[in-house]
């Protein structure tokens, strides 16, 4: 049975490791010092209070590499709607 994750936006992500995930959103929050949620768009995207979009990708490699340089970086000059 595969594990399915209700975001806020209310997308069903199939195939989904909620634990694993909910972890990264949360150490990515605590990086940053802004909340985050998952999914955003429907896919792969955490997307934090300011709007600026991060790969899972990219927070799963600062997690493994303990190299939070460049999502911090993200985080201060990313894109954000209405700006």
């Amino acid at each position: 049975m595969t594990a399915q994750l209700t975001g806020s936006w209310g997308y069903y992500m199939q195939g989904v490791d909620q634990e694993e995930l909910g972890e990264a959103g949360a150490e990515l929050s605590r990086r940053i010092h802004c909340a985050v949620h998952y999914p955003a768009f429907g896919k792969r995207l955490f997307e934090c209070k300011c709007g600026v979009v991060f790969p899972v990708f990219l927070v799963e490699g600062a997690i493994l590499t303990g190299d939070w340089s460049s999502v911090i970086s993200h985080h201060t000059d990313g894109f954000r709607p209405g700006k």
